[in-house]
C-alpha cells in the first residue's frame, strides 16, 4: 500500500496529542451551525466540532432503539444502534480510551487528524434508527395508515381520469 511506504520512509502520521485537540466532546454534539440553533450556543462550554446530529434525527433515533419490539428491526437496532455508540465514542479521542487503543492497534488511523468527524456516522445511525420507528404500531395510530393508502389510492385515480383521452382522440 503507497501509504504505508508513506509512512515508513517519511515519518508520516499524525500524533495522539494533535488528535486530543480535535476530539469532540459532549457540547459538540450540541453545537450546531444554523441560524435557528444560535440562541443555543452562549449556554454550552467550549466545543470544537459541530456535530449536532439534529433534533428530530436524535429523538426518533433514540425511540427507535427504544421501541422497536418487532423482530424484523432487531437486528438493524443492534447493528446501528451499536454503531452510533462505538463512533460516538470514537469521537472523543484519546481522552476516552478506545480512540488511543485503536491507535496504537490500527495503522490507519494514524493518519486520522479530527477523531470528532466520526461523529457523522453517529448522525447517519441515527438517521437509520429513526426509520425504525413506525408511528401506526409504536404510537398507536393504527387508522392512520389506511386513510393514507385510501388517499394514495384516490389521488391515483383522479390523476388517471385527467390523464385519460376520449375514445376518437390520439395521444
Amino acid at each position: 500500500m503507497p501509504y504505508e511506504v508513506l509512512q515508513r520512509t517519511t515519518g508520516f502520521g499524525r500524533s495522539l496529542e494533535e488528535a486530543r485537540r480535535y476530539s469532540a466532546n459532549w457540547s459538540s454534539y450540541l453545537a450546531s451551525s444554523a441560524y435557528a440553533h444560535a440562541w443555543l450556543l452562549p449556554f454550552l462550554p467550549h466545543w470544537t466540532e459541530v456535530t449536532f446530529p439534529g433534533l428530530v434525527a436524535t429523538v426518533f433515533g433514540v425511540a427507535g432503539i427504544l421501541l422497536v419490539r418487532s423482530p424484523r428491526y432487531r437486528e438493524i437496532v443492534f447493528v446501528y444502534g451499536g454503531l452510533a455508540l462505538l463512533f460516538c465514542w470514537l469521537s472523543f479521542g484519546p481522552d476516552a480510551g478506545l480512540y488511543a487503543v485503536l491507535y496504537h492497534a490500527v495503522p490507519l488511523l494514524v493518519w486520522l487528524r479530527v477523531p470528532g468527524r466520526f461523529g457523522l456516522v453517529v448522525v447517519f445511525a441515527l438517521s437509520v434508527l429513526a426509520r425504525t420507528v413506525r408511528f401506526t404500531r409504536s404510537f398507536g395510530f393504527a387508522g392512520l395508515e389506511k386513510r393514507r393508502s385510501f388517499a394514495a389510492s384516490a389521488r391515483t385515480r383522479l390523476a388517471r381520469s385527467r390523464v385519460s383521452f376520449p375514445s376518437g382522440s390520439s395521444a
